[in-house]
């Protein structure tokens, strides 16, 4: 973590392995990347692979064990949240969709929540549209509310997608 740090909180993959295989360290490229794994499970790291931020772990360790991917595959600074927009967020799910979200401290776990409820609304969206309503004048409604839906679940960065509920909460 130190020495992600001392790099302006962003490098590669293959930097890591680069300088952790030599002495004194002596590490497998296995062994960093089980590291890796622990530092973004405790918050403290993210993954990021091509520009893709929040890149899910189990594909990111399959591409970082590929040595062709490893320049690709970089480690940055996880993002911490303001309470008062994990709060305003879950305020505007209960205004948008009239029903609670589970509440969170945590912006990421509050992320991961909110990506299970949306696909659930999406595919009800979605099943509504296309076997009963999407044939009536009424039907554009459904339609726009899963083109939303689909926008946000295509959100990756948890931050964003906050602030873009928020956002939407004024719209609805």
């Amino acid at each position: 973590n130190d020495f992600i740090t001392q790099h302006n909180n962003r490098i590669t993959v293959y930097d890591l392995i680069q300088n952790f295989e030599k002495e004194p360290f002596g590490w497998r490229h296995e062994a960093l990347i089980d590291i890796l794994v622990a530092l973004v499970k405790k918050k403290k790291r993210e993954f990021v692979y091509k520009t893709k931020d929040r890149y899910p772990i189990v594909e990111f360790v399959n591409l970082a064990l590929s040595s062709s991917e490893r320049m690709s595959c970089e480690v940055v600074t996880g993002e911490d949240i303001d309470q008062s927009i994990i709060d305003n967020t879950v305020k505007a799910f209960k205004h948008i969709f009239n029903e609670p979200i589970v509440s969170s401290t945590d912006g990421n776990e509050l992320y991961d929540i909110l990506q299970t409820a949306l696909q659930k609304k999406q595919d009800t969206i979605q099943l509504l549209e296309r076997d009963f309503y999407g044939k009536y004048p009424f039907g554009n409604c459904f339609q726009s509310a899963a083109q939303q839906l689909t926008s946000w679940i295509g959100i990756r960065d948890p931050k964003k997608l906050l602030n873009d509920l928020i956002d939407g909460q004024l719209a609805y």
